[in-house]
């Protein structure tokens, strides 16, 4: 299912990109990169949003400086606390 909004653009944003559709095309990428970076989407939503490949979104996401990892640092370190207690236990 697809919404449409109306919303109106600042003249100094319309003067620089009057192109409608190039415009719609980079809300729709920053809302999408916004939706993601909260943690409310997937990889692979975000890319399905849009028509990309899963490695070409992370492309994307990448040429916009968004890590892929979406984790904070104390997640980040009980993940890896997780993993090495695995590793432990495997090797022992």
């Amino acid at each position: 299912m697809i919404h449409a909004i109306t919303i109106p653009i600042p003249q100094p944003i319309w003067n620089a990109e009057p192109d409608i559709a190039a415009l719609q095309q980079r809300l729709l990428e920053y809302l999408i990169l916004d939706e993601y970076q909260r943690g409310l989407i997937s990889i692979r939503e975000g890319a399905a949003m849009l028509h990309l490949s899963y490695e070409e979104f992370m492309d994307f996401l990448g040429s916009h400086r968004v890590s892929f990892i979406n984790a904070n640092s104390d997640e980040l370190q009980e993940s890896y606390r997780m993993f090495s207690d695995y590793m432990e236990h495997q090797v022992a």
